[in-house]
């Protein structure tokens, strides 16, 4: 039977026990009606009206309430017979998609079709990290939009690039079933060593990452997806990657709120529904020696009561080893729900799906332990899952949390055009010292780039071939050398032998910082050949990390669209409109 026919019966019988009270959401089978205590003062005075939510919540089991409270991760593109079992006995309620989860669109429609019938009566939040750029998990070539990073966005200079992203972003993710987006990063990359943020921030200034992370999130809710700001109370300045370690940020509170704080302030203050705590030890916040993620200061002192946040606390994952190796995944759990989490993202396990189910079914058996034994107050687990259920509700989930098959049949052609206009709006010449661009037709122009992990060029025959060199040859006729991302000497011997014979030599580097090779090639090319045209495929901190070089862009990331946008610039087609978001060193 179907889960809107269910509900409809349920509806019909809820009328005639209770007396009606409006029309609502799916819900399990009716459950007595819970006591409501007297109100204090006048006992003539009604009783508080209960609402549709709050009798669902009374009707949840124990297993049922924490179910709703995870996020959990699967092994595979589709539900095997271990994992359904471990969803429907667990009560799990939403689930959290990565790209090992994706082969093609119809695949997944019908993975989220599955879950949604596996989770019972509650539907469930489907939640993805697709921020743009290097985070995007759905990487569906004509099936799916690869839309681009923060910085990019912000590079373009308009805010309103960053509402339009989320406006067509939440139609793809709706069209297949996703409603809950944990995205965009609010974070300001003040740090430009910081090993895990870098393009995914929108800018190192708070204002303009305020107001870009507010815009892409008020796009996404229009489109009917969850968008969940993260990293609170910021990612931005840290040289340690959480994944890997337990950060910290010595940061006095004026410091944070000059910085940190702003793009939070701003998306709470405009309605975000969700947010996203980071694991990172603030002492200027948190006394005891707790991240954020485990702090009650922070999370309820700080976002709830300060701020006035009102939505969704939701956990960075809990497997990432600043959590697991320093407090214990399983009791980290238990100290997140108790510092005012809602909702924790268990997403990763082992190897293997025996491994992940079992890691995530011991975090579920700890919390119920904790419940029961009184460590965790019944209270606090009944607020954050009335306050789950009352989002869902809001969001429509429980009358269609299927795939939107109407925005399935659309044209998505104008959100590739807004990619290519937003990429190339978005190049940005940093410095032309020696008036090298645009680039004349009578130019020798020899290209150097590595290959990218990212789309860039559409008719490449393997990943080797992925790269800026082989567009440049395909679209403009430039001699070119492909490099390895970080080049040993062979390669370099190879390149600077044909640089000197060239009016201009283009170099594209991604990440220096991470690849020296690259900054050894730059400084190789320079000595024969001062005619360097540098563009910085991903971070822009590598103008400021080959100082030598004259002329130099930047295009944030190591895309097709920002590439052909730089092509452009390059030709003297399209003048260059970017604005740089961050700060570089003075050389």
């Amino acid at each position: 039977m179907k889960k809107k026919t269910v509900w409809i019966a349920f509806l019909l019988i809820f009328a005639l026990a209770f007396g009606g009270c409006g029309a609502g959401p799916e819900a399990p089978a009716p459950a007595p009606e819970p006591e409501v205590s007297e109100p204090a003062g006048d006992p003539g005075e009604p009783a508080p009206e209960v609402s549709e939510m709050e009798r669902l919540l009374a009707s949840l089991s124990l297993e049922e309430k924490l179910g709703q409270m995870v996020f959990v991760g699967i092994d595979g593109t589709s539900l095997d017979e271990g994992t359904l079992a471990f969803i429907q006995n667990r009560k799990v309620g939403n689930i959290i998609l990565f790209a090992k989860n994706i082969e093609d669109r119809v695949q997944l429609i019908a993975l989220n079709k599955e879950i949604q019938e596996a989770v019972g009566m509650v539907p469930a939040f489907i939640g993805i990290d697709q921020e743009g750029g290097i985070v995007s998990r759905i990487r569906l070539g004509e099936d799916a939009t690869f839309f681009p990073s923060g910085m990019t966005v912000a590079a373009s200079g308009d805010s309103i690039n960053a509402y339009q992203l989320g406006v067509y972003m939440a139609k793809e993710l709706r069209a297949f079933g996703i409603n809950f987006n944990f995205a965009p990063v609010l974070d300001v990359n003040s740090n430009p060593d910081n090993p895990v943020i870098g393009t995914r921030s929108y800018s190192d200034d708070p204002a303009v990452a305020a107001a870009f992370g507010s815009a892409m999130i008020a796009g996404l809710k229009s489109g009917g997806v969850i968008g969940c700001g993260k990293h609170f109370p910021g990612h931005g300045d840290t040289d340690v990657d959480s994944h890997y370690g337990l950060p910290l940020i010595e940061k006095t509170r004026e410091e944070l709120d000059a910085v940190e704080l702003v793009p939070f302030k701003a998306a709470v203050e405009q309605g975000a529904e969700a947010i996203m705590t980071s694991h990172i030890l603030f002492p200027a916040l948190e006394s005891e020696e707790v991240p954020a993620t485990m702090s009650d200061d922070i999370l309820q002192g700080l976002l709830r009561e300060e701020m006035g946040f009102t939505g969704l606390i939701v956990s960075d994952g809990m497997q990432m080893a600043a959590i697991s190796e320093h407090y214990g995944l399983e009791d980290g759990c238990v100290a997140a729900v108790n510092a005012g989490v809602d909702i924790l993202i268990l997403g990763h396990g082992g190897a293997n799906s025996g491994n992940l189910i079992q890691s995530q079914e011991a975090c579920l058996v700890r919390l119920k332990e904790a419940v029961d034994a009184g460590e965790i107050p019944m209270e606090r687990i009944d607020d954050a899952v009335l306050r789950i259920l009352e989002y869902k509700f809001a969001m429509g989930l429980f009358e269609n949390a299927g795939p939107d098959t109407d925005a399935l049949s659309e044209d998505w052609s104008v959100h590739a055009s807004f990619v290519k206009e937003t990429a190339a709006a978005a190049v940005t010449v940093v410095k032309d010292e020696n008036g090298l661009l645009p680039i004349r037709e009578e130019d020798l122009v020899l290209v150097v780039s590595p290959w990218s992990n990212l789309p860039v060029n559409p008719d490449a025959a393997d990943s080797l071939e992925n790269t800026f060199s082989h567009l440049a040859y395909n679209t403009v006729g430039w001699n070119f050398r492909n490099v390895s991302r970080n080049p040993d000497d062979s390669d370099i011997r190879r390149v600077t032998s044909l640089a000197d014979t060239c009016d201009k030599v283009i170099l594209v580097t991604t990440g220096v910082q991470n690849n020296p090779g690259q900054k050894r090639l730059a400084e190789a090319l320079l000595k024969g050949n001062p005619n360097l045209i540098l563009i910085a495929a991903d971070l822009p901190y590598d103008v400021s990390r080959i100082p030598g070089a004259g002329t130099a862009l930047c295009i944030y990331e190591y895309t097709q669209a920002s590439c052909e946008g730089a092509l452009k610039v390059l030709t003297g087609e399209r003048e260059a409109t970017g604005v740089l978001p961050v700060q570089l060193e003075k050389e």
